[in-house]
């Protein structure tokens, strides 16, 4: 399942900085209403925080249920994070446990341990992913795959001054190609088959053909000796605090975005400003938003962000003159 995104809060805390950080906006940020398209972790997390500050924002969510994939369902008394069902260190995941901490859930955040479990012909086999050792013990992998493995370390060590999780921008240099076709490159099909396929499928929801290989090397930094937890009740508990805290609208996507003089029109309503934090596959189905977002910016949307899903747009357009993204990994 896909991981819950410190990156996609830096994004969301970014765009409220941008939209009303300023002293002279500040002194005017009651006449700001802000339009959010998607009700996911991002969207729900920007429109509490706007409202924190004092300025009036909606969210627009495509889904009935709210929180995209952090949100927990309940079936037949068993609890299930329909996505995001664990958080990273809590340095490394910083703001979202400062959220966690402001919504009142910081006593509910319970350690677990970081194994995974290797399904192998017809047996279970279980193993710690937060140490190299456990990963030279995965089932299916010869010696060749094995000798192959340390690689992976020297390949973090000279790509680590591009590899910063809280500034992914710095390595969009490695945007450039899928996790399948990385670990087929420079390491091997096996180690793609049991090893690198299975853990990004299994904690970041899409597949190794989808995912980019900046998703995968910033984990793999990042994963040694690191500390998991989850929250008691599930994940969703944080998106369902913070819809309780936001006006929403929902069941259906944005269909268009409309530049109206000095501000933005969506489904009749008059907004100063739009966040997006939607999949970036989505943005430019919205009608409108392919030309408020011409220009180089929309260029370098297009070929670095949008292809591959496991990343999220997360950006706001401040005026219909200058439209403005800013992008972070979800």
């Amino acid at each position: 399942m896909r991981a819950i995104g410190n990156l996609v809060l830096a994004a969301a805390y970014r765009v409220i900085r941008a939209i009303g950080g300023s002293d002279l906006v500040d002194r005017f940020y009651g006449m700001k209403r802000v339009a959010i398209i998607g009700g996911g972790l991002a969207g729900l997390t920007c429109a509490y925080a706007l409202k924190q500050r004092g300025m009036e924002a909606v969210v627009f969510d495509a889904s009935p249920l709210q929180g995209g994939r952090a949100r927990t369902e309940h079936r037949d008394g068993f609890t299930v994070d329909a996505g995001a069902q664990y958080l990273l260190d809590p340095e490394l995941f910083r703001n979202t446990f400062r959220l966690i901490r402001d919504l009142g859930l910081s006593s509910d955040i319970l350690p677990i341990a970081p194994h995974a479990g290797q399904v192998y012909k017809g047996k279970i086999y279980r193993y710690s992913v937060a140490s190299a050792l456990g990963l030279l013990k995965f089932k299916g992998l010869n010696i060749a795959d094995k000798a192959l493995l340390p690689r992976m370390a020297y390949l973090l060590a000279r790509y680590s001054p591009q590899l910063d999780f809280h500034h992914p921008e710095h390595g969009l240099d490695f945007d450039d190609e899928t996790v399948a076709s990385f670990a087929k490159r420079e390491l091997s099909q096996n180690v793609l088959n049991y090893v690198a396929g299975p853990l990004i499928s299994t904690l970041f929801f899409y597949g190794s053909e989808e995912t980019s290989k900046l998703l995968y090397l910033l984990l793999a930094r990042h994963m040694y000796n690191t500390r998991i937890s989850t929250l008691q009740g599930g994940i969703g508990r944080v998106t369902a605090r913070l819809s309780q805290e936001t006006s929403i609208v929902a069941g259906g996507p944005v269909a268009t975005v409309v530049a109206d003089g000095s501000s933005y029109v969506i489904e009749t309503q008059r907004f100063s400003n739009v966040v997006v934090a939607a999949p970036g596959d989505a943005v430019l189905g919205i009608a409108g938003m392919e030309e408020l977002l011409s220009g180089p910016p929309l260029f370098h949307f297009m070929t670095t962000w949008i292809r591959h899903a496991y990343q999220k747009a997360v950006g706001f357009l401040q005026s219909p003159a200058v439209a403005r993204m800013s992008l972070r990994t979800a």
